[in-house]
Formats: structure tokens, sequence, C-alpha cells
């Protein structure tokens, strides 16, 4: 069974299922003047009784591919909002996506089995798990960021190339939206690598303060 719906820079097509059974849809496509998302083979399903109490659960997210393209624009960053906060609080149980596209016009990244659990909304939002492939590597993140000035925030990403020359990195993250502190630590043979860094996203110059120690280098691990 398949409906079509278009409404203003929204089209969903192929939908099938109900809420609480599971929902999917052959293809949902969302545009505005600035981003662009399609979804292929998208599914989820929603606890009816999460909805009555205000906390929506949505469990087995997915689709096969998405893509979402990001026009080109000069104008001047945004300043951050006074809060992120959700008008609920919301999980997302065990999501998967097979390929998930960024295109900013200059550049596209193409993440592989992508698997994320979240939760979050009024006080805060935590990455209980983000793990995909990417380039050769396999990356896995968590973290939590609060909703309100001045956004504290904490994160730890873990990379590894399985692959020869193999090498990993592991990366801490803490402080505000506005001043992040960096710990980095990479391996490959040999050779390591230290990384300290202050970061200032929205200033001009974001590059606060950079101390970098590397040993034992080895050329053929830089590819």
């Amino acid at each position: 069974r398949g409906v079509g719906f278009a409404g203003e820079g929204t089209k969903i097509d192929g939908v099938s299922g109900t809420l609480a059974a599971g929902a999917r849809a052959r293809m949902i496509e969302l545009a505005t003047d600035d981003v662009s998302v399609r979804v292929q083979e998208a599914r989820f399903a929603l606890s009816p009784w999460s909805l009555l109490t205000l906390s929506p659960r949505v469990s087995d997210l997915g689709a096969a591919r998405l893509e979402i393209r990001i026009e080109p624009s000069d104008d001047p960053r945004s300043p951050l909002p006074d809060s992120l906060a959700l008008p609920l609080d919301v999980s997302i149980r065990n999501a998967r996506i097979d390929t998930l596209v960024f295109d900013n016009s200059t550049r596209v990244l193409e993440l592989r089995n992508v698997h994320l659990e979240y939760a979050g909304g009024r006080r805060r939002d935590e990455v209980k798990e983000l793990d995909f492939s990417v380039l050769g590597h396999a990356v896995a993140l968590r973290g939590t960021v609060d909703a309100r000035k001045p956004f504290a925030l904490k994160a730890h990403m873990a990379a590894v190339r399985p692959m020869d020359p193999q090498a990993s990195v592991a990366v801490s993250i803490d402080g505000t939206l506005s001043e992040l502190r960096v710990d980095a630590h990479a391996r490959s043979s040999a050779a390591t690598a230290q990384l300290k860094a202050t970061l200032r996203p929205h200033d001009p110059q974001p590059i606060d303060a950079l101390e970098v120690l590397v040993r034992n280098l080895d050329p053929h691990a830089i590819d």
C-alpha cells in the first residue's frame, strides 16, 4: 500500500503501517531555502502511551539512505540562542541508517552503518551512543550538552583504522559551546601524538590556544 503526500517543501511517498507497530515510507523529501533532506526507505515505531505522557519514545528509527544538502551562504554566522531546550523529553532507541551523506556544495562526506541512541529534552541532550564508519575508520562518540546557556558540554570520541597502517585516536572535549577544551591522543605503529587546544567556535579566530607533541612519527601512517 502506498500513499503520496505533498505539502509546502515536503513530500512523502509510499507510506504504510502504524505508529505502534511500525510505520514506513518509501521516500521523504524536505526542502527549505538553506537545507534539503532526502530519506529513502524510512521506518520507525512510536509508543502511543509515551505520546499521552508527553515523553515520546521512538524505537527502530532507520533508513536505507539519508542525504542532507546545505546550500552555501555568505551570511554571517548566527549567534547562539538562549536555549536549545525541546518542548518535550524525547528518546530515540536503536536508530540505524545504512548510509548518511552530508553535502555542503564544496565537500561530500559519507558515513556508513550509523547507529544512534539518544535522549534529550528540556534540560539537556545526551548522545548515549553514536557509532559509524567513515573513510576507513570506525568511530564511536558519546556526549552531553545542557539545553540552556552557557551550554555546558562534555564529549568523548574514539576512532580506529583497522587497515594498515593501523591507527587510533581518542578525543575528550569539555567546556561550553562558546569555549571548548580539547585533549586528543593518537597512535600509529610506534608514533604517538598529543594535542591540547582551546577553541572559541564563534570567534573570528576560533583557535585560542594550541599545543601539539609528536613522537616517533611514521611517514607511512600519513596518507
